[in-house]
């Protein structure tokens, strides 16, 4: 494998450990829901991905915590080198509602796969991935939340590829049953900037 591909999947890693940085809140937490995400990636020196994610979330029998599945694809590049990733998880909230917020942890653990080609040579790599955080969901009124939250993420079959990363998230339901979302989230190891939009579905 060339230095450059070698790059290209360590950028990768650092790009994502896992789909676990979609927003959580928009009063969603300990609700039955699906949700679907478009997400865009950048780095300050260079670089970019686009794509998707898809999660569901449901109420464990135990109260305050939720159990779910995440699933994500996204593909890019940076000098010169094409990028993908396609990534899942299974994740965890723990919380406890109080008058107008909510205080949570959240972990996942998952597996991913990247894929990195430049000038008609490849390579792909996979990696256990899993993350953990604290946030707060915060209602402004019966429609409008803002999510805030600081989390660890890691792909440890990759050296020098764990990041902290801090996320703020704007959620608006226009239905009993459908909730709009975007968010922002800095990667301050890869000087990453993630901008994701979406819409909840519950159910």
């Amino acid at each position: 494998m060339t230095n450059k591909l070698r790059s290209g999947l360590v950028f990768l890693a650092m790009a994502g450990a896992a789909v676990a940085a979609l927003a959580q809140g928009g009063d969603l937490i300990g609700t039955r829901y699906a949700a679907v995400d478009l997400e865009y990636l950048t780095w300050d020196d260079g670089g970019h991905m686009t794509g998707g994610n898809v999660a569901l979330n449901v109420p464990s029998t135990m109260k305050g915590i939720d159990l779910g599945i995440e699933l994500g694809y996204a593909d890019g590049g940076f000098d010169g080198i094409n990028t993908d990733r396609l990534d899942g998880a299974a994740f965890g909230v723990f919380h406890s509602k109080q008058q107008g917020f909510t205080p949570y942890l959240r972990a996942a653990a998952g597996y991913a796969r990247y894929k990195a080609s430049y000038m008609g040579y490849s390579a792909s790599d996979s990696s256990f991935v899993y993350s953990v955080g604290a946030g707060v969901e915060v209602l402004m009124n019966e429609k409008a939340s803002i999510d805030l939250r600081v989390s660890y993420e890691d792909a440890t079959d990759f050296e020098d590829d764990d990041f902290i990363e801090a996320r703020v998230g704007l959620n608006y339901a226009i239905s009993d049953k459908i909730a709009l979302r975007v968010a922002y989230a800095r990667d301050f190891d890869s000087d990453g900037n993630t901008i994701t939009g979406g819409m909840v579905f519950r159910y």
